[in-house]
């Protein structure tokens, strides 16, 4: 984190040096925009002298309408304090393929530990630079192309956060430091679009769009306005903030819009697109916020290229807030606050910590335990209303109510004086709301309301408030249901949340104390019951998601698009929490799934929230995936709940925005033997000290370590191989291990007894470290040796190594994308009997003989044999054909065989008796007349891949169709022309005329032979 004070990031509610001494706390003044002055008329534009003076000008009026008011006047100047901004990381989508569950976990980790770190407020764009011309090196193969995707994709930066991070303020923080030249000092155009004044129904032109705000402008003619836009164009200092996407109707940004014209009039919602997407305006830097969800389900064309994540207050920047606002008191109120975990794990967002820190002043005598978040801003909001400074009926806080309500039915933050006088909020009232006095302890005054040029809550957390208190106070259960649907809508987050708090029976007897006049609508028992009904179609709907990612074979697809998923199970979960009833708890529990996956960013509260469900089972529960990044001290507190709950994961992956502290390796130790798989991440030889000391002072073992995908320290290699002899599953992949260190490693292996796994892939370790490792083969049964720079040398030492081995149980080996030849082949084919997987793809091999031959001595079926990216042709092809029968699954790509060497497998494969599970033959160009012969042999294959083939498009639709019309899934074959066949689709066709497809088929032969015109 940056320790330059004059850029740090301001929090949504921190403090703000400003000369008159203010302490804003939630202050969300959101009615920016550009402003011209008064004199602008269309007769003088346009006029270079003129530009630039309306330039100075906006840039003056714009700066004064971002001052952010003081939301509490704590009486003394204060210091600013600084958010955690992070890159936001987001698995990589890859091309789908059929993967064991070794190589599934592998490839997981393959999208993991990337480096996150802290990132400053003014070097936002320059990242986002950086990162588009790092792809453009990949993605582009000629300058003019390169710079084109810069210009695209570098310019425009996402930033998310959960609700009340602070992404608006950091913002307006950004602007204003534009505004004074300390970001971007050459900047035209300062535009800031808040998208939920934006009317979507009515189409518009971009002129319009950013202009909207100065009927000047607008009244410029057609021309004008083209010369304006055209100017801007060009421009490359021009800014633009779209803040606020989450507030636009989510399913409209999941789909592709169509590329429109600079001065074309669209949706406004086109239009945002396309300058998110960077396709108007591409130069333009553009900055837009949203929450998570929002910016995930964007389609994969407008999505931004850089997104950062706003993290919150670390412990750092509370402890500099919390000094400010309890002053000497703060070590005797931080020790309540750590009493309180519940408390504790909300203090990231600003507005709640301040707000913690109000309550547990104010209520000294606080027992510890489980307190909500809505009964913290209850009792806040009761003191406010018992001020001096307000009425002692309850008229004035109705009327606020009803603002709320309004407001947020049409989803409206703004609100003009005739919305005020709408809701009966007379003057006086007004005044009272404006300046009110809430803690004895601290003096500090805060305001609910403001007043500008429009009026607004000070921030958006009270209108959510009091729109909860208006639906479980003050309106009748008949009513109440009607809306329980809309707590789906993720704009509804924090308004649900507190309407689980309120009907929370302790806290729904404080929320009365608002109003003590009021005759209350009553009905809280059928409200819980509408809830628990919301509860169960919720965890429905996010039961099918997590099913339909457990059945998906590509991991790195389905993790990127299961982070749009767990945030509605995490809020669920905080839902629950903050409802506190130990049945409905015990209801959602026995609805979670058999086991779950993590991915993304996690909070404190999401652990917290996500374990109070799992506690109330009382019993372990499973992990599937956890690669996460861990946000303050989630991984300890996620590591402490696994080992108290005796919980189970497959693979842990965490990722720190920090190196890994010794209580969070302490933690992890503590629960090694609840863990099949974990991949550390980088600096942390603490979690591999308090591993080894585990493992050498208990019986206990290790499943899986790993510590790939980046070069290993010379300190934690020494420290891996202290670690071997309890470990059985060793993953060094592109590690960095040379020679030595593979001679170092074999001779910890030979005195290990545990190991049984290890992956040295990617690693240059050349002949001679291979022939160092496989002399430690007695307990292999699987080794990776791909990418390690290996010749014929290297297969003498590992025939020879599972010659020797003792082991029992059939061997996985893979060397792909080696140099081994036929000789090496001759070498290998000696281990067959003791191997079920052979990976041998992309090497130099042009005869496989010795190896068909040795398959066809086994008595097992062969699981695995990848032969792709050889030169093997129709010879080798005819080889295979003779011992395809013991194969499960064959990969045969790119082996340089015809339609000849695909009769003879079809041929063979046509009479097995054992179905084959996968027959992998793309990129022979076997064209139609080989793809034909295997029409036959469909029931003996379950997956049959012909993509890259030289198969026309007819072919393809017979091959579909006959597939359907047996009975056999489509799933069979896998081709460019795969169609799903309906009664009036393509027919089985004869010379181009559709016809039934024959009731008996002509023999391989014949079909090897025809035409097979289109």
């Amino acid at each position: 984190m940056a320790d330059n004070q004059e850029n740090a990031h301001h929090a949504e509610g921190t403090p703000h040096i400003e000369s008159v001494g203010h302490l804003h706390i939630g202050d969300v003044h959101d009615h920016h925009h550009v402003y011209y002055p008064e004199q602008v008329t269309s007769t003088m534009f346009p006029n270079h002298q003129f530009e630039f003076g309306i330039k100075q000008e906006q840039k003056e009026v714009v700066k004064a309408s971002i001052g952010m008011s003081p939301a509490a006047d704590l009486g003394h100047p204060v210091c600013p304090v600084q958010l955690q901004i992070t890159q936001n990381i987001q698995a990589c989508p890859e091309e789908t393929g059929y993967i064991n569950e070794t190589n599934r976990k592998i490839r997981l980790l393959e999208h993991t530990h990337q480096s996150v770190g802290d990132i400053n407020m003014k070097d936002l764009f320059k990242k986002s630079r950086e990162k588009a011309t790092a792809e453009s090196q990949q993605k582009c193969d000629n300058e003019a192309s390169k710079q084109k995707y810069v210009e695209k994709h570098g310019n425009v930066v996402g930033v998310t956060g959960i609700v009340g991070v602070g992404k608006t303020t950091l913002t307006k923080m950004m602007l204003e430091q534009i505004l004074d030249g300390r970001i971007i000092p050459d900047a035209s155009y300062v535009f800031y679009l808040i998208l939920r004044e934006i009317d979507f129904d009515q189409k518009t032109t971009l002129f319009d769009l950013l202009f909207s705000s100065i009927p000047e402008m607008l009244g410029l003619d057609c021309k004008q306005k083209n010369q304006v836009m055209l100017k801007i164009q060009k421009d490359p200092n021009v800014v633009i903030f779209i803040d606020g996407l989450d507030d636009v109707d989510s399913s409209d940004l999941s789909k592709k819009f169509p590329t429109i014209t600079l001065l074309q009039k669209s949706q406004p919602m086109s239009l945002i697109v396309n300058l998110i997407s960077g396709t108007l305006l591409p130069l333009a830097f553009k900055l837009v916020t949203s929450r998570p969800r929002q910016l995930i389900n964007m389609h994969v064309d407008h999505r931004p290229n850089f997104v950062v994540e706003i993290l919150g207050l670390d412990e750092a920047s509370q402890d500099q807030l919390g000094q400010q606002i309890c002053g000497d008191n703060f070590q005797q109120v931080k020790k309540k606050l750590h009493q309180s975990p519940q408390l504790l794990e909300n203090c990231t967002i600003p507005v709640n910590f301040i707000l913690i820190l109000i309550y547990l002043t104010e209520n000294p005598q606080t027992q510890s335990g489980l307190i909500a978040i809505t009964d913290v801003f209850i009792s806040v909001l009761n003191k406010y209303i018992r001020s001096s400074h307000l009425a002692t009926d309850d008229i004035g806080i109705k009327n606020l109510i009803d603002l709320a309500w309004e407001g947020f039915l049409q989803n409206k933050f703004m609100f003009s004086e005739e919305d005020l006088t709408e809701a009966g909020l007379t003057h006086s009232m007004l005044q009272a709301f404006i300046n009110t006095s809430i803690a004895r302890s601290t003096h500090m005054k805060m305001p609910i309301l403001r007043r500008d040029k429009k009026s607004f809550f000070t921030h958006r957390t009270w209108q959510e408030l009091l729109v909860a208190v208006k639906l479980v106070l003050m309106m009748p259960g008949s009513e109440f249901k009607n809306y329980v649907s809309l707590f789906l809508n993720p704009q509804w987050e924090n308004v649900t949340k507190f309407v689980f708090g309120l009907c929370h029976h302790n806290t729904h007897e404080k929320a009365k104390q608002l109003l003590p006049n009021t005759n209350y609508a009553g009905g809280l028992s059928s409200k819980r019951l509408f809830l628990a009904a919301h509860i169960d179609s919720t965890m429905n709907n996010i039961n099918n998601q997590i099913n339909l990612f457990a059945s998906g074979q590509d991991i790195a697809v389905s993790s990127f698009w299961l982070q749009a998923i767990l945030p509605q199970f995490f809020h669920l979960c905080g839902c629950v929490k903050e409802l506190h009833d130990q049945e409905i708890t015990k209801f959602v529990a026995c609805q979670l799934p058999k086991s779950l996956s993590l991915f993304g960013f996690l909070f404190p509260s999401d652990v917290s929230n996500m374990f109070f469900v799992i506690e109330s089972l009382g019993q372990p529960f499973a992990f599937n995936y956890v690669s996460g990044t861990f946000v303050g001290d989630s991984l300890a507190s996620f590591a402490s709940y696994i080992n108290a709950t005796k919980s189970k994961i497959f693979l842990l992956s965490p990722i720190c925005n920090h190196p890994l502290l010794n209580d969070e390796a302490k933690a992890l130790a503590s629960c090694i033997k609840q863990i099949s798989m974990i991949d550390l991440p980088p600096q942390s030889e603490p979690l591999l000290q308090e591993i080894q000391r585990k493992l050498a002072t208990t019986n206990q073992t290790l499943s899986c370590l790993s510590v790939g995908h980046r070069v290993i320290s010379e300190n934690e290699f020494d420290l891996i191989c202290r670690c071997i002899h309890g470990v059985k599953h060793l993953i060094l992949k592109d590690g960095g291990v040379n020679i030595n260190k593979a001679q170092k490693l074999s001779r910890k292996m030979i005195q290990s007894d545990t190991l049984t796994a290890i992956d040295l892939s990617l690693n240059p370790i050349g002949d001679q470290g291979a022939q160092k490792v496989c002399l430690a083969f007695h307990d292999i049964t699987y080794i990776n040796f791909s990418g390690c720079i290996l010749t014929d040398k290297a297969t003498e030492a590992i025939a020879k190594g599972f010659k020797d081995s003792k082991n029992k149980e059939f061997a996985e080996l893979h060397l792909c994308n080696n140099k081994i030849g036929n000789d090496g082949v001759q070498q290998l084919a000696e281990s067959i009997p003791k191997l079920h997987f052979l990976d041998l793809n992309t090497n130099t091999l042009t005869c496989v003989t010795p190896i068909t031959k040795t398959l066809l001595t086994i008595t097992f079926m062969f699981s695995f044999l990848n032969l792709s990216n050889n030169n093997l042709g129709d010879r080798g092809a005819d080889d295979l054909a003779e011992c395809i029968h013991v194969i499960k699954m064959l990969f045969l790509e790119n082996c340089g065989f015809t339609k000849f060497g695909a009769k003879n497998l079809a041929e063979k494969v046509l009479i097995m008796k054992n179905p084959m599970q996968l027959l992998a033959l793309g990129g022979n160009k076997i064209e139609d007349d080989g793809a034909r012969c295997f029409i036959p042999c469909f029931k003996n294959i379950e997956c049959l891949e012909l993509n890259n083939c030289d198969v026309s498009q007819s072919c393809g639709y017979e091959m579909s169709y006959l597939l359907q019309h047996n009975g056999f899934p489509l799933m069979r074959l896998q081709s460019p022309y795969l169609v799903q066949i309906l009664p009036t689709g393509p027919l089985f066709t004869t010379n181009g005329i559709p016809t039934d497809p024959p009731a008996v088929w002509p023999p391989v032969t014949e079909m090897a032979t025809s035409s097979g015109e289109e």
